[in-house]
């Protein structure tokens, strides 16, 4: 029984694209600073996202890659794999803009699913 309400909470945990483990490590039990974490990463990633849109949109890949470091550590702390998608924005070495635009557009499917479910367990965050 108890392995079963094991199982069903890292179920639970694994169908959310973030784990708050190590942001949770830095604020212990006070909500309240959790929230307002929360709140300036969604904050700040959402105008992140949408300036590296404009950049990518205008074939400035430059400030793309500069975004895409800019952001990397904040997803890292929030235990979110962008599964090499940052990574490839970031060093774009050997890539055509076809494909950076299709890593564009993952890191935005990405980083919307996080902020959505962010939002559903935070909702104070809308």
């Amino acid at each position: 029984m108890e392995e079963d309400i094991n199982e069903q909470e890292n179920n639970e945990n694994g169908d959310k694209p973030y784990d708050l483990t190590g942001i949770r490590s830095i604020t212990g039990d006070n909500n309240g600073f959790l929230e307002q974490l929360i709140s300036v990463f969604i904050s700040s990633i959402s105008a992140d996202l949408q300036s590296l849109n404009e950049k990518a949109k205008l074939g400035d890949w430059k400030q793309v890659s500069t975004i895409a470091h800019k952001i990397k550590s904040p997803l890292s702390q929030f235990g979110i794999d962008a599964g090499g998608v940052i990574g490839n924005l970031e060093n774009q070495d050997g890539f055509n803009a076809d494909e950076l635009h299709l890593f564009t557009e993952r890191l935005n499917a990405l980083l919307n699913d996080v902020i959505y479910h962010l939002k559903q367990e935070f909702p104070g965050n809308d």
